[in-house]
């Protein structure tokens, strides 16, 4: 396949901004033009292989899989005490290698705030002080320490399913609702089908954790079934986010496992809403592109503000502009009439195309004050964008203009008036 022609990529951007072309179809269309003329059979299911490819991203974004079920890829723990075993994590302590202090096992995509995680977990079966815990919404400390919240778990199960808090102890028991009030004071309740909930783990074999944080909530689940809830709202000791860790327990020789380990987000923002982020961060240029692109299909007043912002960057210019161009409401026209008395140069002469095209009558008087402008590119640009407004006023001063215009510059005020004579005609006027 041959390199992409660059002014391919730039009609069909051109022609995004001016026709509202789907993403699927510029992607399809680009990549047409990129295979030789006797390849090019199969590209008649393009658009569906590429929707497929988009929905399928969409789909996976709020769920990921932590473990790769092969290396420590993702992960950050103390050395020589975390490997992978049989599809694994695995840390291990023997009597010639003792664990003396609890270390952790990190994850190092981020600190989620509201989540789902499940995994899978085993601990020594022979060793009754086989201890481990899975941290959430905690704090790193250093030389691979953490802090905060943990799921609790112990090879004979007395502590699985407990919510332990470094500075707090075991805040919340198995079989128990727990809330911490603002004031710090502990209430508690028994959970139902309590029998149920003493017996859902396993000793010795593979149990399934599934721990979920929703606001002040932490519930806790051992193999689907719900063995505490904890309600935190004291306004010193909680946390809405934090790391995910792993933790390796001091004490005699024992070994933990970890496996099938998947976060789900809960609560993700929208779509317009990570696009927007994006166009906030110092993400590469061409990400804010493609977060561009999109808006112009999907955004709403809520993508106005950070749009307007790059209206004076000359390289993100003209896709915030189409993006602006299709969204409907006062304040995308608002923006845009603000920028009229803010910017210059070639943005400035965008802008007022965009102005045009939107039809903002309120924008008029800026444009005909421009009708004289010295800049002539700008001086044409507000006569055809008075042309497309096409009111009587917009009509008005580019009559008024005439007499004062020469050279391209009269040929467009011209053009615009026609323009407005033939919405008037339109209008039976």
């Amino acid at each position: 396949m041959r390199r992409i022609d660059r002014n391919i990529e730039d009609r069909n951007i051109l022609r995004m901004e001016q026709n509202h072309v789907s993403r699927t179809k510029v992607i399809a269309e680009t990549l047409h033009c990129c295979v030789p003329l006797k390849k090019r059979n199969f590209m008649k299911n393009i658009y569906h292989v590429i929707s497929l490819i988009l929905l399928c991203g969409v789909a996976s974004a709020q769920e990921q899989q932590l473990f790769n079920g092969k290396d420590l890829t993702g992960w950050d723990g103390k050395p020589g005490w975390w490997t992978v075993e049989d599809g694994a994590l695995t840390s291990e302590s023997t009597a010639q290698k003792k664990c003396r202090k609890a270390n952790y096992l990190f994850w190092t995509g981020g600190e989620p705030a509201d989540f789902e995680l499940s995994l899978d977990f085993k601990l020594s079966p022979n060793i009754n002080q086989s201890n481990s815990g899975v941290q959430i919404r905690s704090e790193r400390r250093a030389d691979w320490d953490a802090f905060g919240y943990q799921a609790d778990m112990t090879a004979t199960g007395h502590l699985t399913g407990f919510v332990y808090h470094h500075s707090r102890g075991l805040i919340a028991a198995r079989g128990e609702r727990v809330t911490i009030t603002s004031a710090g004071k502990r209430q508690v309740q028994q959970l139902d089908a309590l029998e149920q909930v003493q017996s859902a783990f396993k000793p010795g074999e593979w149990n399934h954790y599934r721990i979920v944080c929703d606001g002040p909530d932490i519930t806790l689940y051992i193999n689907d079934v719900r063995v505490c809830a904890f309600t935190d709202n004291d306004p010193q000791q909680a946390r809405s986010k934090g790391v995910i860790a792993l933790q390796m327990h001091p004490g005699p020789p024992m070994k933990v496992q970890f496996k099938n380990i998947v976060l789900k987000t809960l609560h993700a923002p929208t779509r317009e809403a990570s696009l927007i982020a994006v166009l906030e961060s110092d993400a590469a240029e061409a990400e804010k592109r493609v977060a561009c692109r999109e808006l112009a299909q999907i955004g709403t007043s809520s993508a106005v503000p950070v749009l307007a912002a790059l209206l004076s960057d000359e390289r993100l210019s003209h896709l915030a502009r189409a993006a602006l161009q299709q969204i409907p409401g006062a304040a995308c026209d608002a923006a845009l009439r603000s920028a009229l008395q803010q910017l210059g140069g070639e943005p400035l002469a965008g802008v007022i195309h965009t102005v045009g095209e939107r039809g903002d009558s309120h924008a008029v008087p800026a444009l005909v004050a421009r009708l004289n402008s010295e800049t002539a590119t700008l001086a044409q640009a507000s006569a055809a964008a008075l042309g497309r407004i096409g009111t009587a006023a917009a009509a008005q001063g580019l009559q008024h203009a005439l007499p004062s215009v020469a050279g391209m510059t009269q040929l467009a005020v011209c053009e615009g008036l026609l323009e407005c004579a033939a919405a008037f005609e339109a209008d039976g006027k």
